[in-house]
Order: structure tokens, then C-alpha cells, then sequence
């Protein structure tokens, strides 16, 4: 008998919803496994009413809460899972991420085999971290370890290991899962194509042999600092004789004028924001530029769906954050190292030398992880 999976998020709005579209790709993967799957979004944002398919339930945000876990309980109640995987973001229910509102409706939930998947903790825990992110951390933190206690999940699993590392140490034995791309692999893409759709912004389109195309995949964090990377990419692509592209595909999210203000402040940068794109578009372009920028620190590269994106697509990335650090954690190597361009002296010799591998998704990977873990403290899952 095929194992049944049901997975719990927010939303499943395609190309809204990072954890949503990670979770429909995950049930997608296992069921060309031959499992069965179920996704159940609690948190719809553009929703009036639920709607329902077979193997997919989506509960808009405007129902009062008691009824959106009522709509769970007899989805799931119908559906008969192994195994729930709530993939868990505290913002999903409430602004602030204080999810005590959840506990309540909880209670009627533990009748099923709980994985507890994490895509972001609370605030606090990081070296750097100011007064108020501290207090508002704490008050989050204490309000999930109530909702965690209430659920009792059999699993736990996360995305990176500095989080997993937080959470070991609440006492949830956590598992990591890095995220895959959510974009597919667009298998025709071409050069010609890629040039037509920078023309379609641009007409002052340089050569791009003699050009080193640098792009930004979703969006762009506020603190994310321009310097001193603008100006050594600039130093390594006039040393290489040629003219250095930033594009921005998809959404930058809150920091338009961020990206605007960068534009004007590097005259000799190329600029191009080519917004919202098709899948097929936005994989042509990762598969034609140089290099991706991330935009998310260091120690947390596996929850980000551009990074694994970008990877996905062959691209090497260049990472410029490391403000993200915790008082005694030493982090093993990201799974993916040899891809990465850090801010260190072997710099401009990387930028030389790293070239764009061919395209390959690291679904599989993601999925087998999934699994193991799940396996690896779950004996009641039924998997041999």
C-alpha cells in the first residue's frame, strides 16, 4: 500500500509563496515515487472561499481560524495520511510571528503523525541582535515552544544547519533538508533567446562576450550590502576586458528603490530589472549569465529557493554575507561549497575561473533527504 503524505503550509499561489511552491514540488516528486500526497494551504491571501481538488485544499485567510482548522481535521480525516509535514513559517499566522492562536486548534490535530518542517525560527539567537529583536525573539520563541509541546511531532527537519543547531538545542532533535529550485529546468533555452529578452528592456545592449552578467533571482534584502562587492566585481571585470550587468529577475520585493538607487550611485554598472518572467524565461536567463547573487547570509544559503535555483542551473554564486553568526556554532561547509565565491582573497581569482556547469536539479537529493529524515527518527512511517 502506497505511504500517504499530506503537507500542511500557507500558501500554494504559484510564484507568491517560496515554502508553497517548495511544498507542491515535494509532493509532485514523491508521487512520481508512488506515494500519494495531499497539500493543504491554511493562508490563502487572495481566496473569499476554499477550494478543493483531489490532491489539493486551499483555505483563504478571511475564514476565522476555528473554521480553517475545521476544513483541516476533516480533509485530513477523509484523506487518511501516514504522515502530516506541516511546512512551518510563524509569519504564516501572524504578523510578528507570535503563534499562540495555533495552539488551541492543535489539540484535534494530534491524532496524526506530526513532521514539524521549519523555514524560519524566531528572532534573537544571532550574535548581532539588537534589544527589541531580542525581546520580540523571546516572546516568540517561548510561544512556539508552547505550540511544538502541544503537537508533539515524531520529526523535526529545517533547511541549514545553523538552524537545525537551534533548534537541537531547545531539545527538537532536527534533521536538514536544503531547498531545491523551484524553477524548472527550460531544456531549449539559447543565447539568442536571452539576448531577446534583455532587447526587450534595453536597446543598449553590449556585446555579451565582451560582458559579465551578474543576476539577482527574487528579491533584495534591505540590508544587503553593495560594498565592497560592487567594486571588486567592477575591479575583476575590467581586469577580464569586460563590462560588468547586474539584472534583477522576479520580484526585488520591498527594495525597488534600493535597486534604483544602486543604479544611480555605479553609473558604470549596467542595470537591468527584467521583473516578473515566465519559468521558462527566468531558467534561459540563470542558464545564460556568469555568476548568481545571493542575497541571504552565508550560514543560511539552504533556505533560500533563488540560491538553490541558481545551483540548479549550473550558475556559481557569489555570497557577500556573513552577519548572520551564533555565539559558539562552527558550521560545517555548505553542500554545494566549491560553487560559491565568498568575499575572500581568492576573490577575483574565482570570478577568472568558475565557469557555468550544465544544468542538473538537485530534486532528487532533496527528496531522498526528505525521506531519510523522516526514516531516521520516524520508525512509524512505514518506510523499510
Amino acid at each position: 500500500m502506497a505511504l500517504k503524505i499530506a503537507f500542511l503550509t500557507g500558501c500554494l499561489e504559484r510564484g507568491k509563496d517560496g515554502v508553497g511552491d517548495f511544498t507542491q514540488d515535494l509532493a509532485a516528486s514523491l508521487e512520481k515515487r508512488g506515494m500519494t500526497t495531499m497539500v493543504i494551504s491554511l493562508c490563502e491571501p487572495e481566496l473569499n472561499q476554499a477550494k478543493a481538488s483531489e490532491r489539493a485544499v486551499r483555505i483563504p485567510r478571511s475564514l476565522p481560524l476555528g473554521e480553517r482548522f475545521n476544513l483541516v481535521e476533516s480533509h485530513l480525516g477523509k484523506f487518511s495520511p501516514g504522515i502530516v509535514s506541516w511546512q512551518f513559517v510563524p509569519y504564516a499566522y501572524h504578523p510578528r510571528g507570535f503563534v499562540q492562536e495555533l495552539q488551541p486548534f492543535v489539540k484535534k490535530l494530534k491524532q496524526w503523525n506530526w513532521d514539524l518542517f521549519f523555514h524560519e525560527l524566531w528572532l534573537g539567537d544571532e550574535r548581532n541582535s539588537r534589544l527589541k529583536e531580542k525581546i520580540v525573539g523571546y516572546l516568540q520563541k517561548s510561544r512556539l515552544m508552547h505550540f511544538v509541546s502541544e503537537l508533539k511531532p515524531n520529526s523535526y527537519q529545517t533547511t541549514n544547519f545553523a538552524y537545525a543547531w537551534r533548534m537541537n538545542k531547545v531539545g527538537w532533535k532536527s534533521a536538514v533538508t536544503p531547498l531545491d529550485g523551484s524553477i524548472p529546468i527550460n531544456g531549449n533555452a539559447s543565447r539568442s533567446e536571452f539576448i531577446s529578452i534583455l532587447q526587450k528592456e534595453t536597446q543598449l545592449l553590449p556585446a555579451l562576450e565582451d560582458a559579465l552578467v551578474c543576476t539577482l533571482f527574487g528579491s533584495l534584502h534591505p540590508v544587503w550590502p553593495a560594498e565592497p562587492l560592487l567594486t571588486r566585481l567592477k575591479q575583476a571585470a575590467s581586469g577580464m576586458g569586460k563590462q560588468l550587468i547586474l539584472l534583477s529577475v522576479g520580484s526585488l520585493g520591498p527594495c525597488k528603490e534600493l535597486w534604483n538607487h544602486l543604479a544611480a550611485r555605479y553609473p558604470d554598472i549596467r542595470f537591468i530589472k527584467l521583473g516578473f518572467r515566465s519559468m521558462a524565461e527566468i531558467s534561459c536567463v540563470l542558464q545564460q549569465s556568469d555568476f548568481g547573487l545571493a542575497t541571504t547570509p552565508y550560514l543560511l544559503l539552504g533556505k533560500s529557493a533563488s540560491v538553490a535555483a541558481m545551483l540548479d542551473h549550473g550558475l556559481p554564486v557569489i555570497v557577500n554575507r556573513e552577519d548572520y553568526q551564533l555565539r559558539g556554532y562552527s558550521a560545517p561547509p555548505f553542500w554545494a561549497e566549491d560553487r560559491l565565491v565568498r568575499l575572500n582573497p581568492d576573490f577575483t581569482s574565482k570570478i577568472r575561473t568558475l565557469k557555468r556547469k550544465p544544468p542538473t536539479s538537485n530534486s532528487p537529493q532533496t527528496v531522498q533527504a526528505f525521506l531519510t529524515n523522516l526514516k531516521m527518527d520516524s520508525a512509524w512511517i512505514g518506510l523499510s
